[in-house]
């Protein structure tokens, strides 16, 4: 557990620099010494490879909180999404109940925006959505 936990933290660390401004461009940077050069190509290989699991994930609409997670698995080659977050046995079922009305309100709200509810009136057409 302790190794994993610490590969996160250097994974992590990586995905801070990685996104931090400037990274990989070289536009009005000095030139890099030939000592260096591998390391910025190795460098520019990761973040292309960081750049493709994110996209996976925006893709298969991976939620924030399970999204490192996902990129983790993803860079190790993991295929498809790792496993929901993990919720308590005892508040499963209430999960997913919540999971259930937040389909629906969703729903509801689809219908709104394909009705072209005014934002004003757009409460009172949800909550008559959900008592239907």
């Amino acid at each position: 557990m302790g190794m994993l936990v610490a590969r996160s933290a250097a994974i992590t660390m990586t995905l801070l620099l990685m996104s931090a401004p400037g990274f990989g461009q070289s536009q009005g940077r000095l030139p890099v010494a030939p000592e260096h050069q591998d390391m910025v190509e190795k460098r520019a290989k990761e973040k292309e490879k960081v750049d493709g699991c994110q996209k996976q994930a925006t893709e298969q609409n991976i939620l924030a909180r399970d999204r490192p997670q996902f990129v983790i698995r993803c860079l190790d080659g993991a295929a498809g999404p790792g496993p929901p977050s993990v919720v308590a046995p005892e508040y499963q079922e209430l999960a997913a109940k919540r999971g259930q009305e937040k389909a629906r309100v969703d729903n509801c709200q689809r219908q709104a925006s394909e009705q072209k509810v005014l934002p004003r009136d757009r409460p009172q057409f949800v909550i008559h959505c959900l008592e239907q």
